[in-house]
């Protein structure tokens, strides 16, 4: 079972990272979904004024703030941006661990099935929904930009799936053919 995992993982993780970059990279629809403001530096400077240390932030910050016509938002902040924060290497070796580890989480509960792809899609969209629709609801995200997020989620786990289950025996293939050969 542990070699089964620590396959299932590595080679998911690395499909998922390979996924990822390509969706993000070279096809169009994230880039359709985001936005770039009119003055980037400008709100740069008014963002670094006024958050003090690294985090999300709300606008407005609590329901007792709120006032019609302001500008709402939910903003990541990273108050000084380095080279090290920046780093795309170290940035995509996480991607990847992180990645490994969801696949191995995964691989236990595929252990036992008998349809890979299916299960592994599944997985995909419910990850994808648990971790955007929230997001939607709570905090106003654009729904195309969360659709594409879901979108996104469940071809890359499907994409996993199909590479597992060409490549990797599954425990019933493995232990069927030690039947054959005894």
């Amino acid at each position: 079972m542990i070699k089964y995992i620590t396959k299932v993982g590595v080679i998911g993780g690395i499909i998922l990272f390979l996924w990822s970059f390509l969706s993000w990279t070279i096809l169009p629809w994230h880039h359709t979904t985001t936005h770039q403001f009119i003055n980037e530096s400008q709100v740069a400077t008014v963002l670094k004024d006024n958050a003090h240390k690294k985090g999300i932030y709300l606008i407005p910050f609590a329901d007792t703030q709120k006032v019609d016509g302001i500008t709402s938002a939910f903003v990541s902040i990273i108050p000084s941006t380095s080279i090290n924060d920046m780093n795309m290497v170290r940035k995509s070796i996480i991607d990847i661990i992180c990645n490994t580890i969801l696949m191995m989480i995964a691989s236990i509960y595929l252990y036992r099935s008998t349809n890979i792809i299916l299960h592994m899609s599944i997985l995909g969209l419910l990850i994808g929904l648990g971790g955007h629709l929230p997001l939607w609801n709570w905090f106003s995200f654009d729904i195309k930009f969360v659709m594409g997020m879901i979108a996104d989620s469940t071809i890359a786990w499907a994409l996993s799936g199909v590479v597992i289950a060409k490549f990797i025996p599954t425990p019933q293939e493995t232990e069927s053919d030690h039947d054959h050969s005894a």
